[in-house]
């Protein structure tokens, strides 16, 4: 299994990526354009591996974190003209779901 997620708000700009090899997963992020940190864990079984994996990978869904084949369609939605783009931060301030990615 191979991960790739995103967070891209108005206040955070980072990935966040596992890879299950095994009994064992490597986690790799950090903010986009760095080269980021990583970090291993062996598990004693690839079950309860791919368990932890999945348990992870919710838990950043559930912080604002998407997958990153989907970063394209998102970031075309921001895409707007100059006559637009006021009204776009007006919405994006009024917005309940704006915030740091956790």
């Amino acid at each position: 299994m191979d991960k790739s997620l995103v967070c891209i708000t108005a206040y955070s700009n980072k990935f966040w990526r596992i890879k299950v090899q095994g009994n064992m997963f490597i986690v790799l992020y950090g903010k986009i354009g760095s080269r980021g940190s990583v970090n291993t864990k062996k598990f004693v079984s690839e079950e309860i591996c791919l368990n932890e994996a999945d348990k992870l990978i919710e838990s950043k869904l559930n912080k604002g974190y998407w997958e990153s084949d989907q970063e394209e369609a998102r970031s075309k939605r921001f895409l707007k003209t100059d006559a637009t783009y006021s009204h776009s931060i007006g919405s994006l301030k009024k917005s309940s779901n704006i915030g740091p990615c956790k």
